[in-house]
């Protein structure tokens, strides 16, 4: 029996000085690396854009204002091929089908279709805005700016967010009497668009003129951000 006490007290002691020495180096190794978020971002020219419009369907019931949505969908898909523009490229964003009252009776129904249309040739934007003004569009609400490849500036965009990273946790380890080591860990935060120009557009009934757009839509730059999240050894 005094056998067994001596080998578990033997025990405890190991158990104790292993989870001490794992604690002290997890402190240590908290107390010598230092977490900070980089960031970088670039204005480049858009190659596309997305246009937003809604279609509206009425009726006195439900399905009458179903049924005419859809038709004038279909009116503007037609319209749409025209330019080259296939169905995969207009997407459903809302549908929304709701009573419509008046003086608190239900008068009929109303059925709205929020979509948005891709445009690969931005000189083809004010053309498409008056095509689908003249195929049953109720609303055009924005357009957003995009790039197509957005891969042709992640490399640059990260590279110059780790530095950001870089001369910020040194001028803190600095300032703490420590200098940087070696990069410990990165994640990407985020890359993405930002700060996209918006239109609120409303081109109804449009006509052409000698093939010239109704609508003249001015391109502007967007702004491509990326952020990352590092560790970097302390010295």
């Amino acid at each position: 029996m005094k056998e067994l006490r001596k080998i578990f007290f033997v025990l405890g002691l190991i158990t104790l000085t292993f989870f001490g020495v794992g604690s002290a180096l997890a402190e240590d190794n908290a107390l010598n690396k230092i977490n900070i978020n980089g960031s970088a971002s670039m204005d480049v020219m858009p190659d596309m854009a997305y246009v937003h419009f809604t279609v509206c369907g009425r009726g006195k019931t439900a399905g009458e204002a179903t049924a005419e949505n859809a038709a004038k969908v279909a009116e503007i898909r037609r319209a749409l091929l025209g330019y080259g523009i296939l169905g995969e490229e207009v997407q459903t964003l809302s549908y929304r089908l709701s009573p419509v009252y008046e003086e608190g009776k239900r008068k009929g129904y109303e059925a709205d279709n929020d979509l948005q249309v891709k445009v690969n040739d931005l000189a083809k934007v004010g053309f498409i805005i008056d095509k689908i003004s003249k195929s049953g569009v109720d609303e055009i609400n924005d357009i957003d700016y995009d790039v197509s490849n957005p891969a042709l500036y992640q490399k640059q965009l990260l590279t110059q967010a780790v530095e950001n990273a870089r001369q910020q946790a040194a001028v803190v380890a600095s300032a703490g009497g420590r200098s940087l080591g070696y990069l410990l860990y990165a994640n990407i935060h985020s890359f993405n668009s930002w700060d996209r120009p918006r239109y609120n557009v409303l081109s109804k009934n449009a006509a052409y003129a000698d093939g010239v757009a109704n609508t003249d839509i001015a391109t502007h730059n967007i702004t491509l951000k990326a952020n990352v999240d590092v560790s970097f050894a302390l010295q």
